[in-house]
């Protein structure tokens, strides 16, 4: 009974408040018949009143999950159920007026609902324990668990459970809450106390193996330092009640090992009062023997930490391109840096202070200014910093610039290297990484460039100030016992990069670079030129030495992940309307493509436009998504690396008339596509989903992890297909899926020559707006006026169509990096009024849109915009284009082409 104790604490303060006609509703779990047989006599006694005469109970088992993002409380079936009949009528009707995203059900009494709540995590206690005891069988028998688990995973009715501690105030409770039921009535339950048993030992066990491990690597546990990373009794939750890591802790301490525990999601007074434990307040840079990941809290999880070392690094040159990079990199991973650059003005000086300040969002960086030629300065924050390991980047970059400077190269590349090196040499240092540069190998023709080549000929000072380093580090590392990596660096591109390597321009108001021409309006105009002193003709990498002595082979391509000429990419839906703006991107960007369209909603003419825009040609076969021996056929006859799918059909309308028809082409036909390329060992796919995933969303933006909820055939055949990938990838890990949720694409390409051509009435705003403004249409049907906005009509967030074509590019480039399923919201961010997007095109055209307001639309939610941070964040995507520019370009090709490609 003292588990109960708080519910009679609470029933009893009710008792005190309760009046006649009241109904109570409890949520609490509890063994079968305790609300009634416990709650319930403490109200009567305090209140005076009689139950199911006076007043009334009612009772609804909680189901939130702690730190699940997804189970919201308006998308969760609610089981509800009531003291008599109208009681059980009455609460039933009063959850489904708040669960607005799921349904109830209605049990027939107070005891079988208690009973569902306490049964379901019954059951999922003894399919943990179950796990769990696999393990213990597979650590005796040296299989790998989680191998296991994958290969079991393949079947489509195994239970995806993993081994792992089991606690909080629900699992590793409500089986005791049973069992003491059970018992009262004279039965002995067994298989839910051995579960239990088994997963009570689960501290101790895995304590155990760390011993183990430690043992094996010669570690006396004794003293040792050991990590463990969450005290939270489960993933992204600050819950410590009832957490098994006490007991791993515990377990750990018995063998006298030196313990710090860090959880940023807990509280440390209630960590303190709890279990009388002291956590560490930051994640330091002193060495660990062992580090645990406990709770697999996301940040945790970025961070890369299972059983790694957490170090602090020194990084020179912290503002320049690749010093930001690899910054961004260690912090994630946990490591503290302290960075050291002097914002020399040799490039713009606020593209250096734009990349310090996402750094110093980030915790764990610290950043002095100075220039590492000053001996006195750098070794002040050496000293101070004490850093365990250096990263040396900083130096005075560019060949023809060392022709006209020559003393800035000697200050900051030999004087400031040797500051280094005596830093490291006297105060100390684990490891120093310096950059050299592909420049030491000056006019040597031997391609590629080997590290066992000479370099004895470097043709600019730049060049031999690089060869000077080489020689130091070599030097000191030989004197000094110094452990000593250098790299040399070839030619470096990417997000973030210097201005003076790349056709783009840095916008300080938009950081993402936009490419010059997009910019400034202008074309650049290429002057051919001889080269120049210093400059050498080519040069390429032989990796094969970084494959064999470091395990590591580059894997990013440049300029949207070019690949090699045979290769290509299929575009499904190609020839639609956005499809044929992604084909524009892709031909522009040197992709061989095959475009698949049955041409249902689309013409061929598009694709003749889209050769025509590109001054290049590529491949077209009609031919539906769900024909699964005409996608054997392409696949076998093309040397196809990815696919971009768009196929597929989207009218929300004709959706709920036509549900078979779109679960048919959107779900079967992907599933067809998806059979064919695993067939053929393709597993790169960008696949283009829809915002109508989130359903009616609560709040405003709209995030990735926001709970979906499709309210339409349409936007559920989206999150079918959603789903279907995510199980792909959890069951091979090895495809690389994007999966990309776009808001209201519209506009068109800059030329005219392709836009959005729907058959027969416009579903969407821009192309019946522009169908007005050219006379195909008499008018406007506005839904609604009186919606809580600013001019009372719907809000949504429209992206231009080019924009999102070149985010499925970005999509591809992330794809490259290795295998993965990321999901990615692409638009802007600005919610725009259906008025607002009328005036913008009437200020784009010149004309007048006629328009009459009818009634709201059954399901339309007011506003609707997209966060796109995390696209911007992981993608290195923005949506560049305005709302003006939309509508100038919808313009141009609907005056081009009144009647779309029929003209």
């Amino acid at each position: 009974m003292s588990a109960c104790l708080p519910l009679i604490q609470a029933s009893r303060a009710i008792g005190s408040v309760i009046s006649t006609g009241d109904v109570v509703i409890y949520e609490s779990t509890v063994y079968p018949g305790a609300t009634e047989e416990v709650c319930i006599p403490e109200i009567e006694a305090v209140s005076g009143l009689t139950f199911n005469v006076d007043f009334f109970a009612g009772y609804s088992p909680e189901r939130i999950n702690p730190g699940d993002k997804t189970h919201r409380i308006v998308n969760i079936v609610k089981v509800t159920s009531g003291s008599t009949p109208d009681v059980a009528d009455f609460v039933d009707q009063l959850y489904a007026s708040i669960i607005t995203q799921a349904r109830t059900h209605k049990a027939s009494s107070i005891r079988v609902a208690e009973a569902a709540k306490v049964i379901e995590n019954t059951q999922r206690d003894l399919n943990i324990a179950l796990i769990n005891e696999l393990a213990m069988i597979f650590e005796r028998l040296d299989i790998d668990t989680e191998e296991v688990l994958q290969a079991a995973g393949t079947k489509w009715n195994f239970l995806p459970f993993r081994p792992g501690l089991v606690g909080g105030h629900c699992i590793g409770v409500d089986p005791y809450y049973l069992t003491y039921k059970a018992q009262a009535c004279g039965y002995h339950p067994e298989v839910i106390l051995a579960g239990r048993r088994i997963n009570d030992q689960m501290g101790e066990y895995i304590a155990g193996r760390v011993i183990k491990l430690m043992a094996k690597k010669s570690i006396n546990p004794v003293g040792a330092k050991v990590l463990v990373l969450g005290l939270a009794f489960k993933e992204n939750c600050p819950d410590i009640r009832n957490t098994k890591v006490i007991d791993l802790i515990g377990a750990l301490g018995e063998y006298n090992v030196d313990i710090d525990v860090y959880d940023p999601w807990v509280d440390d007074a209630e960590a303190q009062q709890a279990y009388d434990l002291k956590m560490t307040d930051t994640l330091t840079p002193a060495h660990y023997d062992e580090v645990i990941l406990a709770v697999a809290h996301e940040e945790f999880q970025r961070m890369g930490v299972e059983g790694k070392t957490l170090v602090r690094v020194l990084i020179t040159g912290v503002a320049g391109f690749i010093g930001s990079t690899t910054a961004h990199r260690l912090l994630e991973r946990g490591d503290e840096v302290i960075g050291i650059d002097d914002l020399n003005d040799y490039y713009d000086v606020n593209l250096k202070k734009a990349r310090l300040a996402r750094l110093r969002e980030k915790p764990g960086f610290s950043f002095h200014k100075l220039d590492i030629a000053d001996a006195t300065a750098f070794k002040q924050v050496y000293q101070s910093a004490a850093p365990q390991r250096i990263v040396h980047l900083a130096a005075q970059a560019g060949v023809r610039y060392s022709l006209e400077n020559p003393q800035a190269y000697i200050d900051a590349n030999i004087t400031g290297f040797l500051n280094v090196l005596e830093a490291a040499r006297h105060i100390g240092s684990e490891h120093l990484v310096f950059a050299s540069t592909s420049s030491v190998y000056g006019s040597h023709t031997n391609m590629p460039f080997s590290v066992h080549d000479g370099v004895d000929h470097p043709v600019s000072l730049y060049a031999a100030t690089k060869k000077s380093n080489e020689l130091m580090a070599h030097t000191y590392a030989h004197l000094f016992d110094l452990p000593v990596t250098g790299l040399r660096f070839f030619t470096v591109y990417g997000p973030w990069g210097r201005p003076d390597m790349a056709d783009e321009a840095w916008n300080p108001a938009k950081p993402d670079p936009a490419t010059s021409k997009d910019a400034l309006g202008i074309k650049a105009i290429r002057n051919l030129m001889p080269l120049q002193p210093g400059d050498v003709p080519d040069t390429a990498a032989d990796v094969s030495d970084l494959v064999h002595d470091m395990g590591y082979q580059p894997q990013t391509q440049i300029a949207y992940m070019q690949q090699d000429k045979d290769q290509t990419i299929l575009v499904t839906g190609g020839a639609g309307y956005i499809g044929s703006h992604m084909c524009v991107e892709l031909l522009q960007a040197g992709h061989n493509v095959l475009v698949l369209d049955d041409l249902s909603n689309s013409s061929e003419k598009s694709l003749q436009a889209v050769e025509r825009i590109t001054q290049k040609s590529l491949s077209f076969v009609q031919g539906d998504i769900r024909d699964a021996d005409l996608l054997k056929n392409l696949f076998a006859e093309n040397n196809i690396h990815a696919v971009l799918h768009f196929a597929g059909l989207k009218a929300v309308g004709e959706s709920v008339a036509e549900p078979i028809r779109y679960y048919d082409v959107n779900l079967n036909g992907t599933l067809k596509l998806i059979e064919a390329m695993a067939q053929a060992q393709c597993k790169t796919l960008v696949f283009s989903s829809s915002a109508t995933v989130y359903g009616m969303p609560e709040k405003m933006p709209i995030e990735e992890d926001t709970s979906t909820g499709a309210i339409n055939p349409y936007g559920r055949s989206k999150l079918m297909v959603e789903q279907a990938l995510m199980d792909l990838h959890q069951s091979d890990p090895s495809w690389r899926i994007a999966l990309l949720r776009y808001f209201n694409p519209v506009g068109a390409h800059a030329s005219g020559e392709i836009g959005e051509d729907p058959n027969d009435v416009p579903n969407n705003l821009m192309p019946f707006i522009s169908q007005v403004a050219v006379g195909r249409r008499d008018k406007l049907s506005v839904f609604g006026d009186d919606y809580d906005t600013p001019d009372g009509t719907g809000v949504r967030d429209y992206i231009h169509v080019v924009d999102l074509a070149r985010g499925h590019l970005k999509a591809l480039q992330y794809l490259a990096q290795g295998p993965t399923l990321g999901v990615f919201n692409l638009g802007t961010g600005n919610g725009y009024s259906v008025l607002e997007a009328i005036k913008a095109f009437e200020a784009a055209s010149g004309t007048s849109i006629a328009y009459e307001v009818v009634e709201r639309r059954e399901g339309d939610a007011a506003v609707s915009y997209a966060d796109p941070q995390k696209a911007q964040r992981e993608l290195g995507w923005q949506a560049e284009y305005d709302l003006a520019r939309m509508c100038e370009d919808v313009w141009r090709w609907q005056k081009k082409h009144p009647n779309g490609f029929s003209d």
